[in-house]
């Protein structure tokens, strides 16, 4: 009778693990996406029927102008700043960007 030698079962690679894990944690993340973009959703509604989003729109949003405004005049983009408004010209056009309380992330 031929003896058959046990096979001995090789580690997977450290590379390998590295795509398993990768892909359990991108399964795991868009399994939870939807919860988390309607929890988003009724937290915006919540705070809206609150109206304490008025002060994060006094307090917060004309540092953020202010700084967005810096920061693309450093990318050498003409830019005029307002409390709660960017103006970038182009020559005699310019485009209003209004910047919400809700979109500073």
């Amino acid at each position: 009778m031929d003896r058959q030698k046990p096979r001995i079962l090789a580690k997977p690679s450290y590379q390998k693990l590295t795509f398993q894990t990768i892909f359990i944690l991108l399964t795991v993340v868009l399994m939870i996406l939807p919860l988390v973009t309607t929890f988003n959703e009724l937290l915006t509604t919540l705070i809206m029927k609150v109206e304490i989003y008025k002060k994060f729109q006094e307090l917060i949003v004309p540092h953020l102008a202010r700084m967005v405004g810096v920061v693309l005049g450093f990318l050498k983009i003409s830019v005029e700043t307002s409390p709660d408004t960017l103006f970038l010209t182009s020559g005699a056009k310019k485009l209003a960007v209004y910047i919400s309380w809700n979109c500073i992330g």
